[in-house]
């Protein structure tokens, strides 16, 4: 199912998406061109007062948008993978360990110490186990070689923070969302206007 729900579909079954959903689809709608398309459009919308104009762009901009429940679950996910949630070892020892078997015609010297190493770092970091897979995910299909510990470290970091960021516009979009809301069902005098 497609986090970005079409409006017909707000009140159907097909309305949201179950927490585990939203963990998987969290990298794909910050790319699309909708979601930019929201920020943009509506970066506005929280400032305006109710006018014919205001309704006319809030309602263009809930035509576009996600559902609000679909968008806070988003956020919700969003921030829980950014490491605001438990950085849990067991997790992350498989995704390290399938990470460095992603390399098997390059083993360190001493493979248990390596990995045993990069395991404390990153669980010493703090990083949830969702910001570890995406690094190692990333890492994957971007080196030849193993990466050095600092390498994985700097990857979990950019990870995070691109999840940060991916919360803090959908909390964006929820204000935005909002305010569209609220001016699309906003009386107007007509004449006024």
């Amino acid at each position: 199912m497609n986090a970005l729900v079409p409006s017909s579909q707000r009140h159907g079954a097909e309305r949201g998406l179950a927490d585990s959903e939203a963990r998987f689809l969290m990298p794909a709608p910050w790319t699309t061109e909708i979601f930019r398309q929201v920020l943009h459009r509506g970066d506005v919308l929280p400032a305006c007062a109710p006018s014919v104009a205001a309704a006319e762009r809030a309602r263009e901009i809930l035509a576009i948008s996600p559902a609000a429940d679909v968008l806070a679950r988003f956020v919700d996910a969003a921030s829980k993978a950014a490491g605001l949630d438990e950085s849990q070892e067991t997790p992350t020892r498989g995704m390290i360990g399938l990470l460095l078997d992603a390399f098997p015609h390059s083993r360190p010297p001493n493979l248990p110490a390596y990995a045993g190493s990069m395991l404390h770092d990153v669980v010493a970091a703090g990083y949830s186990p969702s910001v570890v897979a995406a690094a190692c995910r990333e890492l994957r299909r971007t080196l030849k070689y193993p990466p050095a510990i600092s390498e994985m470290l700097a990857a979990c970091e950019k990870e995070r923070e691109t999840l940060r960021y991916r919360a803090a516009a959908g909390m964006r979009l929820l204000e935005i969302a909002a305010a569209a809301e609220r001016l699309a069902n906003a009386p107007v005098d007509e004449k006024a206007a």
